[in-house]
């Protein structure tokens, strides 16, 4: 087997996903709009999809869609989303915090990610960001739902359609960038926050998404998962982090022990599959899921412990140290050809 790239060469790409908090009276297409510098035309209303675990009577999951926004690029392309993220609640106003803002829901988690991902219009009017859905079930509108050809429910409404004060969270999502575009996109995005007067919520994060092929060995995974843990010099204090969130810490203690006891001559096959009995999961400081998974939802190794921040520096600065940490990690341990 040949031996996997170090990660961070000069064609590598970084996803960076910032949580911020608009003031009352702003949402997240203000932000996505002064982040497109104020141009209508590079605005994309859409849809984020996600789950609270609820399902309806008849057993069928709850499927939520919540307004979202993307910037494009002078080429066309989205360059950032701006989505709700139902994990940043904190800040919100009390009397309108459990009504999060959302209005329309299916049953089918893959009809839901099916409208996250192509149903986009410069118009907010959910009739015409849903045109695409409906032409493709020939689908027309019964009252206050989208309904097949049969009359089947595709998309109908899950709250009264009102502003509420989870618009105001602001996950900015960028697309994979290079580590000079980066600078120029992240600058960008935290002095339009600034601008708007967006904060750092209290329960929010910096997190990048990293390339996973370098990390798909069994030796330089299992020394990721124990430096990174290490007390006094893993990733935390590269990081210089002091966050703590009930969506962090490190992995449970048999992630931990697979990453110990696993030879490095063994199969990444297996020592994935280990890692997976094991109950690694996502909520940690360091996700990586996308490395394991068969069939991963991000194919990605996803830091999510850096301490947000709207100072474009000192921004910067924490990528940069955390980077260092994990090249160091690569380089020590080896090819990584197991």
């Amino acid at each position: 087997m040949s031996s996997p790239p170090l990660p961070f060469g000069p064609a590598s790409l970084t996803g960076f996903e910032l949580e911020l908090l608009a003031p009352p009276g702003i949402t997240r297409r203000e932000l996505t709009l002064r982040i497109a510098g104020g141009e209508p035309r590079r605005v994309e209303a859409g849809f984020k999809y996600f789950s609270l675990g609820e399902r309806d009577p008849a057993g069928r999951p709850v499927c939520l869609l919540t307004p979202a926004f993307r910037a494009l690029g002078e080429d066309g392309n989205p360059l950032v989303t701006v989505v709700d993220d139902p994990t940043v609640r904190a800040g919100l106003r009390p009397q309108v915090a459990a009504s999060l803002g959302i209005w329309l829901r299916t049953d089918d988690v893959r009809l839901a990610k099916w409208i996250e991902q192509h149903c986009w219009s410069s118009s907010e009017d959910p009739q015409v960001k849903l045109a695409p859905l409906a032409r493709c079930f020939q689908g027309s509108w019964f009252r206050d739902r989208l309904v097949d050809r049969f009359g089947h429910s595709l998309v109908i409404p899950a709250a009264e359609r009102t502003v509420s004060d989870s618009e105001r969270v602001c996950e900015v999502v960028t697309r994979p960038l290079s580590r000079e575009h980066r600078r120029e996109v992240l600058t960008a995005v935290l002095e339009a926050a600034a601008a708007l007067g967006c904060t750092v919520p209290q329960d929010g994060g910096l997190h990048l998404h990293l390339d996973r092929d370098p990390w798909m060995s069994t030796r330089r995974l299992s020394a990721l998962l124990l430096r990174a843990h290490q007390p006094g010099a893993g990733l935390r204090e590269a990081a210089r982090t002091t966050r703590r969130s009930r969506h962090l810490g490190p992995p449970p203690e048999d992630v931990l022990r697979v990453a110990r006891e696993a030879p490095a001559e063994l199969s990444f096959e297996v020592f994935a599959a280990a890692l997976q009995l094991a109950k690694v999961s996502k909520h940690r400081d360091l996700n990586v899921l996308g490395a394991v998974e068969q069939f991963p939802l991000h194919p990605t190794i996803e830091v999510r412990c850096i301490e947000p921040t709207l100072d474009p520096q000192a921004l910067f600065d924490a990528v940069e140290r955390v980077e260092a940490f994990l090249r160091k990690v690569a380089e020590a341990a080896g090819d990584g050809t197991a």
